[in-house]
């Protein structure tokens, strides 16, 4: 596995939606950013203008390209959709708000945030293990790319960057929530070196002046 080289990855959240706004369940519900999401991007490039990115991969749905596109709008830097980055879907509860959530304990939800390991999805839906497993597969993928000295960045989204951590950390889905708060273009950093991954930096908030090692 490449052994002797090493990579950074930046996995960037995406910026803020109106659903993000409204405490809507957003999954793969295509939703753009809104013009608060948009202005945290462009300040979030500022922040990262220092580093020189040699690619980065971004999930297809909109608020991730969207924020991608305004974080390397001042640099040269390819954009390469993938679809293992898209956010873990709810299926047929994407929409619904955290106030109808709570107030229906029949709902599936209840157990993705009380005891993921246990969350079995409404139609359409994936698991945590599903995530988990789409994770993996990213990684690996990654992971066997050339990559002496890269940095790379991810642009995806919450519950899929705290899949990452999950995996990169050999925790199990119930520690799925024990992880720091994935706020809007906060920044998660990972390192491959010698043929393991390591987290160096979780949930950098990078708007609110917290800094990137």
């Amino acid at each position: 596995m490449n052994k002797g080289k090493n990579m950074i990855l930046y996995v960037m959240r995406h910026g803020t939606t109106e659903w993000n706004i409204q405490q809507k369940m957003q999954g793969q519900a295509d939703i753009p950013l809104n013009e608060k999401g948009k202005e945290d991007a462009i300040k979030a490039s500022f922040k990262l203008k220092d580093i020189h990115f040699n690619k980065c991969y971004c999930s297809p749905l909109i608020r991730a390209k969207e924020t991608a596109n305004l974080v390397l709008s001042d640099k040269t830097c390819e954009i390469i959709p993938e679809d293992l980055l898209k956010e873990i879907t709810f299926g047929i509860n994407e929409g619904k708000t955290m106030d109808m959530i709570n107030n229906d304990p029949e709902n599936a939800l209840h157990t993705y945030f009380k005891s993921p390991e246990n969350y079995i999805p409404a139609k359409g839906g994936e698991s945590v293990y599903d995530l988990l497993k789409r994770g993996n597969k990213f990684l690996t993928k990654i992971s066997k790319e050339e990559h002496n000295s890269q940095k790379i960045l991810i642009v995806s989204h919450g519950a899929f960057i705290k899949g990452l951590i999950t995996i990169v950390n050999h925790q199990s889905a119930a520690d799925f929530w024990h992880h720091k708060e994935q706020k809007n273009c906060a920044v998660t950093v990972f390192e491959f070196k010698d043929g393991k991954w390591k987290l160096l930096q979780d949930a950098v908030d990078i708007l609110a002046g917290e800094k990137l090692q």
